[in-house]
């Protein structure tokens, strides 16, 4: 009978390395989703950013756009009144935009 009090200790070495991997597993499959959680909100937001440059960019054609036309209004203005085939010609980039 005195042997079994050997048992308890033995067990207890034994099966201590078999619950640290199940808390190890555990923890391991949180962090997984974790993971793809954070991968789905890069993902995401990489989008948004690809749709903000891109609406920058429609922005900053568009603006430079209107200088080049105010510019050629200017120079028009110095120079004299258009003809009607330069007022044909401006009219016809602008619905082209």
């Amino acid at each position: 009978m005195g042997w079994v009090w050997v048992l308890i200790p033995l067990t207890f070495i034994l099966l201590w390395p078999i619950n640290e991997w199940i808390e190890f597993k555990k923890k391991q499959v949180k962090l997984g989703a974790s993971t793809s959680d954070l991968e789905q909100r890069v993902d995401t937001q990489q989008q948004e950013l690809l749709h903000a440059l891109r609406r920058i960019e429609n922005l900053e054609s568009i603006v430079a756009n209107e200088v080049f036309e105010d510019f050629e209004d200017q120079k028009h203005v110095i120079i004299g009144e258009p003809s009607d085939a330069e007022r044909i010609e401006r009219l016809s980039r602008r619905l082209r935009i």
